[in-house]
C-alpha cells in the first residue's frame, strides 16, 4: 500500500525532477506502426464478417486480433524508444513481455464488435470501455518495465485523465469505423481500399493518442549520485527492428488468413460447380421431357435461336445443332408456313413493342414436308435500360388438338344442321297431323251438338277421346322439343289456387274412383286464394302427376295434399302428390325423369304412355323456378314433391276463367285453305250469334277485306299461294293507304313453334291461337283483341240459360253414359244432403267458419261432378269469400249459396226417378257368339304386343252390348283408354268367359 500512494507521489521539488526529449522520427514511425496495424485489423475483420463458416470467420479474428495487438504493442515500444531521458534505460524481458496481453485482449473486444453487422450504443461504450482499458494497461505494464537510475512516479489527475482519454478515444475510434460503413457516399468516393486506409490512420491515431497521454502522466525523479548519459544505444535500430518485424508478423498473419481464405474460397467454389452441374442436368433433364421445344432466340429476322431444347428435332425433323452456331444452318423462322408467317411477325411486334408475353399459333412445314400446327407462348427479357436482349419461350405441337377441333367443328355443324332438320321436321308434323285433328275434333264436336242417340253419342265421344290422347301425345312430344331448346315462355297472371286444386281433385277423382281407389285433398287454409304465375303449366304438371298416380296404383288411395314452405329465403308453394301404387325401385329413381324413361321396362306394356310426362313435369317445374323430386319405395307406393315461387296475386281476385265469356254478334273473315276447317270454324261461330264468311287463299282473303268491313279476321299462316304472312301485309298495307281502321287479325295455326309466333307479330297479326280449334280459347282472344278482354257480361237470362240447375247430358257423359250409376248417385246426393242447408246455416251463425268451409267444399264436389252447376258455383263464391275476411261477402256468398240448395236437392231427386223409370232399351238382336270370340281373341293378341286396334274394340262392344252389364263394357273401355293394358286383358278374359256361357 506504501509503495502505491509512493507511486502516485511525485516530489514537490520541481529540481528533482528530470525531462525527457521525444525523437520525432521515431514518434512518427510509432504513428504509422498503430495505422497500419489497424488497418491490417480491420481489414481482417471485414474478412471475419464475410466469412461464411464458423472456422474461417474465427481464423479471421483471431489473427486480426494478433496483428492489432502486435502493432499496439510494438507502436508503444517504438514510442519508448522515442523517449530520450539522457540515462541508461532497460526494460526488464519478463513484463515486457506480459504487457503485450492486455493489448490482444483489447485487440479482440475491438475487432469482434467492428465483425457485428448492427453496434448499438450501449455495445459501443462497453467496447471502448473495455479497449480502452486494455491499451492502457497495455502501457502501464509496459512502463512497468522500465530499468533506470531515475525513480517512475505519475500525477495521479494526469494518470486518471490518461485513462478517460484511453477509453474516450477507443470509443471514438469504434464510432468512427462504424459510421464510416454506414455513409455510402463517401465509400462510393474512397473505394474499400480509401475506407479501409482512413479507418486505420484514424484508429492509429487513437492508439497513439493514448500513448502519449499516459507518457505525460510519468514523472521522472532524480537521486545522487546522477550520471547524465545518452540514454538508449542504437534506439533508432531497435525502432527499426521492431517495426519491420511487426510488419513481418502482420503480413505473415494475412498471409496465412488468405490461405486458409483461399483453401475455403476453393472448395466454395468447387461446391458451386458441383451445384452448377447438378442444376445444369436437371434443368437439361426438366427441358428434355417438356413436351415441346424450349428456346432462347435473338430478335432478329427469322429469330436466330441462342438455344434450343433437344425436341426441335422430333417437332422439325432437323437436330438441334442445325440452329444453332454462328451463322446457323438454319433459321426456325423459315419452317413458318408462308400464309402465317405475316400474322406471326404482326402479333410478336405488338407483344414486343408493349414488352409483354405474347402467344401464337401457326403452321410450320415439317423436313418430311407434312403440315403441322404449333402453339407459342414466350416473354420479352431485356436489361436495365429497357432494350430487348432476347426472346425465351416454349413451342407446342397442337396437330392433334387442331384435328379434334375440326372435328368437333364438323359436329357441330351436323347437329345444328339435325336441330334445323328437327325443328323444321316438329314445324310440319304440327302442320300436317294438327291440321287434319282439327277437322276431325271440329266436326265431332259440331255433331255431339245435334240430336244424337245414346250409341251414336257413345260412338262420338270415343272418337273424340281418341283424338284427343293423339293431340296430347303430340303436344307431349312438341312440348319436349320446345323446352329442350329453351323456347318454352311462361305466360304468368292471376289464377285461383283453390279452384285449380279443386277441380283437379274433382276430375281425376272420378278416375280413380272408377277404379275403386279413394281420392284425398289436403288443403292448407292459410294459403292465399288468388296466386301469381302461370296456371297452364301449374295445371300441366299436377294432371300429369295425379294421372300418373291414379294409373299405377291398382289398389288404395291417391292423396294431393298443398301447403306452403319456407326454403331458405324463398316462400315456396308445395305440392305432395302421394299413392300406394307399385312404387319405383331405388336403382330407377333418378332415372325416372329422362325422356322415355318408365320405371322398369314392363311399365309400357302393362300402362302404355311414352315416358316423356316426368320429363315435361320436371322441366316445366324448373322453368317455373321449382323442383320436381320423388320418394318411393318398391311396391308401397310414391311421392312426387313439386316445389315452386309462392307469389301472391298482384291485383287481387278476378273472373274466373271457367266464366263463359258472350261476344257481341261479330262480322268475321276466317281464311283457311282446307275446307273442312272452313267449315267447323263457320259452325262453331255460327251458333254464337256470328256472321262467318270463308276465303280459302291469301288472295281471296285481301280482297274480300277491300269489298267489306269485318269485325275480326281468322287468318291460317300456311297456305298454297299467297300465305296468311304475306296476306296480312297487304291488308296493312291497304289501310295504311286508305286511311282505314285497323281490323283485328288473329293468326290460326298448327305450328307451336315460337319462331312462328314472332312471324305473324312481324306481319303485323294482333293475336294468336293454335288448331286444333279451342272455342273457348278461340273466343277469349277475339275479346282480347277486340279490347274486351273479359268479355261482355251476360245477362241474367243468358246466365241461367248457360248456368243450369242440373245438366244431365255432360254429367252423363261425365260418367261414361252408365245411366243406373249416375241415378244412384242422384239419388244418394238428395238423401245425404237434404240437410245440408240447414247444417251449413247453422255453421254460419255459430261463426264456424271452419266447419262451413268443409261442408262446401264437400258438397261442392260432389255437385260438380252430377252436374249441379248453380250450386256448385255458389258453393266456390262461398269459399272463396270464407277464406277472405269480409263478413259483408261472406254473408251475401252464404245467402246466394244456401238459395240453391233447394231446387238442386230437387233436381237430383227428380232426375234420379227419372232414371229409375225410365223404361230400358229394347233388346238388340241376339249377339253371334263366334264373331263375339273372334273379335276377343283379336284384340286379346293386340293388347298382349302392348297396343290395340280401336276398330276391333268398336265392334266388340256393340256386338255385346246388351247381353252383359254395361259396367264390364265401360270398365274394358276405360282400361283401355287409360293404357292399362293388363287390366283390360283381364276384363277381355272375363267377358270372353261370360260370352263361353
Amino acid at each position: 500500500m506504501q509503495a502505491l500512494i509512493e507511486l502516485f507521489s511525485p516530489p514537490a521539488d520541481p529540481a528533482l525532477l528530470t525531462y525527457g526529449i521525444y525523437d520525432p522520427w521515431l514518434v512518427a514511425l510509432s504513428v504509422l506502426v498503430a495505422a497500419f496495424s489497424s488497418a491490417m485489423a480491420l481489414h481482417m475483420a471485414a474478412q471475419a464478417a464475410r466469412a461464411g463458416q464458423l472456422g474461417l470467420r474465427m481464423a479471421a479474428l483471431t489473427t486480426g486480433s494478433l496483428a492489432l495487438g502486435s502493432g499496439v504493442w510494438s507502436m508503444h515500444f517504438i514510442g519508448m524508444l522515442a523517449f530520450n531521458l539522457c540515462t541508461p534505460v532497460h526494460y526488464a524481458p519478463g513484463p515486457t513481455l506480459l504487457s503485450m496481453l492486455p493489448s490482444l485482449a483489447a485487440s479482440a473486444v475491438a475487432l469482434s464488435l467492428i465483425g457485428r453487422q448492427r453496434i448499438g450504443t450501449r455495445s459501443l461504450l462497453v467496447g471502448g470501455l473495455l479497449m480502452g482499458a486494455g491499451i492502457g494497461a497495455m502501457h502501464y505494464t509496459g512502463m512497468a518495465a522500465m530499468r533506470s537510475a531515475l525513480e517512475l512516479r505519475y500525477d495521479p489527475w494526469m494518470f486518471a485523465l490518461s485513462i478517460v482519454v484511453a477509453v474516450a478515444l477507443a470509443c471514438l475510434a469504434l464510432w468512427v469505423h462504424v459510421g464510416l460503413r454506414g455513409v455510402r457516399s463517401l465509400r462510393a468516393r474512397l473505394g474499400e481500399t480509401g475506407t479501409l486506409v482512413l479507418a486505420g490512420l484514424i484508429m492509429g491515431c487513437a492508439i497513439a493518442g493514448m500513448h502519449y497521454t499516459g507518457m505525460a502522466a510519468a514523472r521522472f525523479v532524480g537521486r545522487a549520485p546522477y550520471e547524465p548519459a545518452s540514454g538508449i544505444a542504437n534506439a533508432g535500430f531497435l525502432a527499426l527492428a521492431v517495426t519491420l518485424v511487426t510488419a513481418l508478423l502482420t503480413a505473415l498473419v494475412a498471409s496465412a488468413n488468405g490461405l486458409l481464405r483461399y483453401r475455403a474460397l476453393f472448395r466454395h467454389v468447387s461446391e458451386l460447380e458441383q451445384a452448377l452441374r447438378t442444376s445444369e442436368q436437371q434443368l437439361r433433364t426438366l427441358v428434355g421431357n417438356i413436351p415441346g421445344i424450349a428456346y432462347r432466340s435473338l430478335n432478329l429476322p427469322n429469330w436466330p435461336m441462342l438455344f434450343v431444347s433437344d425436341a426441335v428435332e422430333n417437332m422439325t425433323g432437323y437436330p438441334p445443332a442445325d440452329f444453332l452456331g454462328e451463322p446457323p444452318r438454319r433459321l426456325f423462322g423459315e419452317l413458318i408456313h408462308p400464309d402465317d408467317l405475316p400474322a406471326v411477325t404482326r402479333g410478336l411486334d405488338l407483344a414486343l413493342a408493349e414488352r409483354r408475353p405474347f402467344t401464337l399459333e401457326y403452321r410450320i412445314t415439317h423436313r418430311d414436308g407434312s403440315t403441322h400446327w404449333m402453339w407459342e407462348n414466350g416473354a420479352v427479357v431485356t436489361d436495365e435500360r429497357g432494350d430487348i436482349v432476347w426472346l425465351d419461350g416454349v413451342i407446342l405441337d397442337i396437330s392433334n388438338r387442331r384435328v379434334m377441333e375440326q372435328d368437333l367443328r364438323q359436329a357441330k355443324e351436323r347437329a345444328e344442321q339435325a336441330a334445323a332438320a328437327r325443328a323444321a321436321f316438329l314445324a310440319n308434323m304440327s302442320h300436317e297431323i294438327r291440321t287434319p285433328m282439327n277437322s276431325i275434333l271440329g266436326f265431332t264436336d259440331v255433331l255431339l251438338q245435334g240430336q244424337l242417340s245414346a250409341s251414336q253419342r257413345r260412338h262420338l265421344d270415343t272418337v273424340r277421346s281418341a283424338g284427343r290422347s293423339l293431340l296430347r301425345l303430340l303436344n307431349d312430344i312438341l312440348d319436349t322439343a320446345k323446352l329442350d331448346k329453351g323456347a318454352v315462355e311462361l305466360e304468368l297472371h292471376d289464377f285461383n289456387l283453390l279452384a285449380l286444386v279443386d277441380e283437379l281433385s274433382s276430375t281425376l277423382g272420378n278416375a280413380a274412383r272408377s277404379k275403386g281407389l279413394g281420392m284425398h285433398l289436403r288443403y292448407d287454409p292459410a294459403l292465399p286464394t288468388w296466386l301469381h304465375g302461370d296456371e297452364l303449366r301449374i295445371r300441366q304438371v299436377l294432371t300429369n302427376l295425379l294421372d300418373n298416380a291414379v294409373k299405377f296404383t291398382g289398389s288404395g288411395e291417391v292423396t294431393l295434399a298443398v301447403n306452403a314452405e319456407q326454403v331458405g329465403e324463398r316462400r315456396m308453394l308445395h305440392f305432395a302428390i302421394s299413392d300406394t301404387g307399385i312404387g319405383i325401385a331405388p336403382d330407377r329413381i333418378e332415372a325416372i325423369f329422362d325422356p322415355f324413361v318408365q320405371a322398369d321396362a314392363s311399365m309400357n306394356r302393362r300402362f302404355g304412355g311414352t315416358g316423356l310426362g316426368t320429363t315435361i313435369c320436371k322441366q316445366l317445374t324448373e322453368l317455373m323456378g321449382g323442383s320436381l323430386r320423388v320418394e318411393s319405395t318398391l311396391g308401397q307406393g310414391s311421392t312426387f314433391h313439386v316445389l315452386l315461387p309462392l307469389l301472391e296475386a298482384r291485383s287481387g281476385p278476378v273472373h274466373s276463367k271457367r266464366q263463359a265469356i258472350l261476344l257481341p254478334p261479330l262480322r268475321v273473315l276466317a281464311v283457311d285453305d282446307v275446307p273442312q276447317n272452313l267449315e267447323v270454324l263457320m259452325l262453331l261461330l255460327s251458333k254464337l250469334g256470328h256472321t262467318v264468311t270463308g276465303a280459302n287463299d291469301g288472295a281471296m282473303a285481301v280482297k274480300l277485306v277491300c269489298e267489306a268491313q269485318f269485325d275480326a279476321i281468322l287468318m291460317d299462316v300456311q297456305m298454297p299461294g299467297m300465305d296468311g304472312l304475306e296476306a296480312t301485309r297487304r291488308i296493312r298495307a291497304g289501310e295504311a293507304a286508305k286511311e282505314r281502321p285497323r281490323t283485328p287479325i288473329i293468326a290460326m295455326t298448327a305450328s307451336v313453334l315460337e319462331r312462328d309466333r314472332d312471324a305473324t307479330r312481324e306481319a303485323g297479326m294482333d293475336g294468336f291461337t293454335t288448331k286444333p280449334v279451342d272455342l273457348a280459347a278461340l273466343t277469349a282472344e277475339l275479346a282480347r283483341v277486340l279490347g274486351m278482354p273479359a268479355g261482355i257480361p251476360r245477362p241474367a237470362t243468358l246466365a241461367a240459360a248457360a248456368t243450369q240447375v242440373l245438366d244431365a247430358a255432360r254429367a252423363l257423359q261425365r260418367w261414361g253414359d252408365n245411366g243406373p250409376a249416375y241415378q244412384r248417385a242422384l239419388h244418394g246426393f238428395a238423401e245425404r244432403y237434404e240437410d245440408a242447408a240447414a247444417e251449413l246455416s247453422q255453421a254460419l251463425a255459430s261463426n264456424e267458419l271452419q266447419t262451413a268451409l268443409t261442408l262446401a267444399h264437400q258438397v261442392r264436389g260432389a255437385a260438380a261432378n252430377l252436374g249441379l252447376e248453380l250450386l256448385a258455383e255458389a258453393l266456390g263464391t262461398l269459399e272463396t269469400a270464407l277464406h277472405g275476411s269480409d263478413k259483408a261477402v261472406q254473408a251475401a256468398a252464404a245467402q246466394q249459396a244456401l238459395a240453391q240448395f233447394g231446387p238442386a236437392i230437387a233436381a237430383a231427386r227428380s232426375a234420379g226417378q227419372a232414371h229409375a223409370s225410365a223404361p230400358a232399351p229394347a233388346p238388340a238382336a241376339g249377339p253371334d257368339p263366334q264373331r263375339i270370340q273372334a273379335l276377343g281373341m283379336a284384340l286379346m293378341e293386340s293388347l298382349e304386343r302392348g297396343s290395340f286396334d280401336q276398330a276391333v274394340l268398336a265392334e266388340l262392344t256393340a256386338s255385346m252390348r246388351g247381353s252383359v252389364p254395361p259396367a264390364q263394357l265401360d270398365g274394358l273401355q276405360r282400361a283401355v283408354d287409360d293404357f292399362d293394358f293388363d287390366n283390360a286383358r283381364s276384363r277381355l278374359q272375363a267377358l270372353l268367359q261370360r260370352n263361353e256361357q
